[in-house]
């Protein structure tokens, strides 16, 4: 088997031939014999830092054993057991045979025989099987799957110890944020249609889905990081088991996401409601999760996590722009973000330039910032007829000074 070598973090990484992944002279990740995707490394640093965040706020006197089920080459399991500070154990899985020749061969390459453990199971049937036999609780499982993560989540969330943190992917955008409406109801439970706001859809689906997975073990969900990027959304939730908090956190946090067609305007309500402008049939997706998606203090600290101990990584200029930025819309996050484009085609023949908006609703009084959702979208706190009057005083102030 002729293999490759990749540097990631502080990892080395043995690949399967990447000659066998090119196709019409574009790298396809999925035709490797071993899966291994290098636009995911964003992810992976990402992950380095969310979930050192998590040990020093919510384990930083317990042993930490963390879980990848779905490992392919091994590479985020190993980078966990070298760049994150406090961790006892990482077990690594694949039921791939090419994946555990692979993974046996990087931990030997990385040294870290000692604390990465190796397995070669079905994902669930591994995590079934350590509910039962292993004596110390799990405290944080990764799912990253190519494709959804709906099969996993149960056997994740039974086995979980209390205060664990289970961190997940997921790429079948298409499924959650609404254009294949028939899967969503069928694999997560709802009801969707095709809006603009699709990746929030996403987000909120999915921890609508896993919220209602975890009180069925009487646990419960808190989310400390929720992102879309590139081609997949990303969560990161707290579980606790608390029995009687269950079905009060369902009832408080799952409603619907209410888009108004003729008017653009879109919005979070706790249950199908209508549009305020007469004849405009709204269309209803749901149930989805309406609380919050993203815990501030949480991500306040991934920041001076990051500036502190994570500047070396690959993608570091991106992460800095994308905190600062989720941090930004964070105070905003019960407030569904905004379609610009669909509301200006509406009130203006067209777009206004979004720091312009954004200048005119701060300057009204309201809270508004960009959303890292959308480049076109905005979150905030004015009423859709104060955001229409903005988009056409900026179009106006455009006008003007052209």
């Amino acid at each position: 088997m002729r293999q490759a070598v990749v540097e990631e973090g502080k990892a080395l990484i043995l690949i399967t031939d990447p000659e066998e992944a090119i196709i019409n002279g574009k790298f396809e990740p999925a035709r490797l014999k071993v899966f291994y995707n290098p636009l995911m490394e964003f992810n992976r640093d990402l992950s380095i830092i969310a979930i050192q965040a998590y040990i020093d706020l919510y384990a930083p006197h317990r042993p930490v054993k963390i879980l990848e089920p779905l490992s392919a080459t091994g590479i985020r399991g190993i980078r966990y057991a070298l760049e994150l500070e406090n961790v006892d154990e990482v077990i690594i899985n694949d039921l791939n045979t090419l994946s555990l020749i692979l993974m046996n061969r990087n931990v030997q390459l990385n040294r870290v025989e000692r604390k990465v453990k190796i397995f070669n199971k079905d994902a669930s049937s591994l995590m079934h099987y350590l509910h039962r036999e292993r004596p110390t609780p799990i405290s944080i499982i990764d799912l990253d799957p190519y494709g959804s993560p709906a099969p996993f989540a149960d056997a994740a969330l039974s086995l979980l110890g209390h205060k664990g943190l289970l961190a997940v992917t997921a790429t079948d955008l298409a499924v959650l944020g609404g254009s294949k409406k028939w899967k969503a109801l069928k694999r997560y439970w709802v009801k969707l249609a095709d809006v603009p706001q699709k990746k929030e859809v996403a987000v909120r689906v999915l921890l609508g889905y896993l919220a209602r997975i975890a009180a069925a073990h009487d646990k419960v969900i808190k989310p400390l990081l929720s992102y879309y990027a590139d081609h997949y959304i990303r969560i990161y939730v707290l579980v606790e088991r608390n029995a009687s908090k269950a079905a009060k956190l369902l009832d408080e946090n799952l409603g619907y996401m209410v888009y108004c067609r003729w008017s653009g305007k879109a919005f979070l309500a706790p249950e199908p409601s209508s549009c305020d402008t007469t004849g405009d049939k709204g269309v209803f997706l749901g149930p989805l999760w309406i609380g919050d998606f993203v815990d501030i203090e949480f991500i306040e600290y991934m920041i001076r996590l990051f500036q502190n101990k994570f500047s070396y990584l690959n993608t570091s200029k991106r992460i800095r722009k994308f905190l600062k930025l989720l941090i930004e819309e964070a105070s905003l996050q019960k407030n569904v973000y905004q379609y610009v484009p669909a509301i200006a085609s509406k009130v203006a023949d067209r777009l206004p330039k979004l720091s312009e908006l954004l200048e005119c609703l701060n300057g009204k009084g309201f809270r508004a910032s960009r959303t890292h959702f959308d480049p076109m979208g905005i979150r905030t706190s004015a009423p859709h007829s104060e955001l229409a009057l903005c988009i056409q005083k900026s179009i106006r102030r455009e006008n003007n000074e052209g």
